[in-house]
């Protein structure tokens, strides 16, 4: 029952994580061209797109949080794994989890401070392109925050399903 439980949940934060890898291939998509023309357009013409800095500007963030919370998943962050294999088994599942609890505490202040902030900016629209409301682009602080809880429960049930096949 366990096992059909943690693939299940395997599965759908798998899902997750396939979305916002979408999310941010949308964002580049978007970005890169944008870009490259308004490079373009300065070098050659000395004229650039009114929004264009505005544009990469908050797609840059959203890619940036976005692959914060795949970066948790795929366990792909920059760390030091050589100070964890001197310790026994036993001592390096607790701090993995120490670590793991942590970054919850973290992703918890994410959305609650995210959360803030897109209600505090939901009437304020951005300079440029004034059909936007600013909040729509904090969005990405709550919302991340809530992938790398999950993400990070994830990881929990992982160290603990090892735990009963070891």
């Amino acid at each position: 029952m366990a096992n059909i439980i943690f693939k299940k949940t395997n599965l759908f934060l798998n899902k997750l994580n396939n979305t916002a890898k979408i999310i941010i291939l949308i964002m580049m998509i978007i970005m890169v061209p944008i870009v490259i023309a308004n490079v373009l357009l300065r070098f050659l013409f000395g004229k650039s797109i009114i929004c264009s800095t505005e544009i990469s500007k908050y797609a840059f963030v959203w890619i940036t949080f976005l692959g914060a919370a795949i970066a948790l998943k795929e366990d792909s962050h920059a760390k030091v794994e050589f100070i964890l294999d001197g310790f026994l088994k036993k001592i390096k599942k607790f701090l993995k989890l120490l670590n793991y609890l942590t970054i919850i505490g973290l992703s918890i202040i994410f959305i609650i401070v995210g959360i803030k902030q897109v209600i505090a900016t939901l009437n304020i629209c951005s300079p440029y392109m004034r059909f936007l409301p600013l909040g729509y682009i904090y969005l990405i602080i709550p919302l991340s925050g809530f992938l790398i809880l999950l993400f990070s429960f994830g990881h929990i049930l992982e160290l603990f399903k090892k735990e009963k096949v070891d």
